[in-house]
């Protein structure tokens, strides 16, 4: 800045005012608040998924475990598929799962009818729905 710009500012008051100021701070604010629900929405959609995803492995782990031997059924006890997998998978918004053998009258969650004699897992926490191998796809 030269000596003769400098003078001007100082002359003319080069700063903003209140008001410019008040109007960044509102746009600011606006930015914000998109960007925090943008988050909040993707946080929540992360947590269904992952449930998803774990629903889809306890009924590959299930399906394992009734091959394994000539003598196995589905089991309902997550606590039998232990012997399979040391950790089997716990829902990130704390919901619990659970192992039904349909009776012919369990729905899917793309609206199917899960034949009798399948496994359904389902999760506690609202939202996150069922999964039915074989006739779910994701």
């Amino acid at each position: 800045m030269t000596q003769k710009h400098m003078r001007l500012c100082r002359m003319t008051n080069c700063g903003g005012t209140l008001v410019e100021i008040l109007a960044v701070t509102f746009i600011f604010a606006i930015m914000m608040a998109i960007g925090a629900s943008m988050f909040l929405s993707a946080s929540a959609n992360s947590a269904t998924v992952k449930c998803r995803s774990n629903m889809m492995t306890i009924g590959n782990i299930d399906q394992e475990y009734k091959v394994q031997s000539s003598t196995h059924q589905y089991t309902t006890s997550l606590t039998a598929l232990g012997t399979e997998v040391p950790n089997v998978p716990l829902c990130p918004s704390g919901g619990t799962y659970t192992i039904t053998i349909s009776t012919g009258s369990s729905v899917a969650n793309n609206g199917q009818t899960v034949p009798a004699h399948k496994i359904v897992i389902s999760c506690s926490t609202p939202g996150h729905g069922v999964y039915a191998p074989d006739i779910d796809t994701n």
